[in-house]
């Protein structure tokens, strides 16, 4: 059965507001721009998207509505707020209320890149995690050659855990080196972030 808060998450999803960036629920006018996020190489180059579910856009519509109806993952679109166009994605994934815990992801669109807007929105959403859903624990892992996303990890004052080898979904039978990071509610410093919850 869904517990109170994921009903109230379905009800009203929240938005979350500083001043430059707004989060919010990923809606169906933002399909194209979504498609092209996850197909543009620099981007694809890391993510772990199935590419079944990228490369079409229906297909990647059908996603994130289910997303938002289990609650199992909360993505979040990164937008300006100025200009109100879409800049990346945001999320939560496999949170499980019960143990506090979930796996934060990000991607930037390159337009949008060496702006600190990756680091803010990861800032945002670890907030709103922490202090609202009630977080213990928020994982995160990367490819061990993508340097940026290091940088915006530690940035957000997570601990590194480790190294592994984990599948890619790009090419059967290849595999590609990870660091994984941990940030804990007990460990963790109270971060420079801003944002207003508009709702929730």
């Amino acid at each position: 059965m869904s517990s109170l808060l994921k009903q109230e998450l379905r009800n009203r999803f929240p938005i979350l507001q500083s001043e430059r960036l707004l989060l919010r629920k990923v809606l169906p006018q933002d399909e194209t721009a979504l498609h092209r996020l996850l197909n543009e190489p620099l981007v694809q180059r890391y993510i772990t998207f199935r590419p079944e579910t990228a490369s079409h856009a229906g297909r990647l519509r059908r996603y994130f509505e289910d997303c938002n109806l289990a609650l199992t993952s909360l993505h979040f679109v990164v937008t300006e707020r100025d200009s109100g166009s879409v800049a990346g994605l945001c999320s939560f994934q496999r949170w499980n209320e019960e143990e506090g815990s979930a796996n934060i992801g990000y991607m930037i669109a390159p337009p949008y890149w060496n702006r600190g807007m990756a680091t803010e929105a990861a800032g945002m959403l670890l907030e709103f995690g922490f202090e609202r859903l009630g977080m213990k624990r928020v994982y995160a892992s990367c490819d061990a050659d993508n340097e940026a996303s290091g940088r915006v990890l530690h940035k957000c004052r997570f601990e590194p855990l480790g190294r592994s080898i984990r599948a890619s979904w790009k090419k059967e039978k290849e595999s590609r080196p990870a660091r994984h990071f941990l940030l804990t509610a007990d460990k963790r410093q109270k971060l420079s972030v801003r944002y207003a919850l508009l709702h929730n």
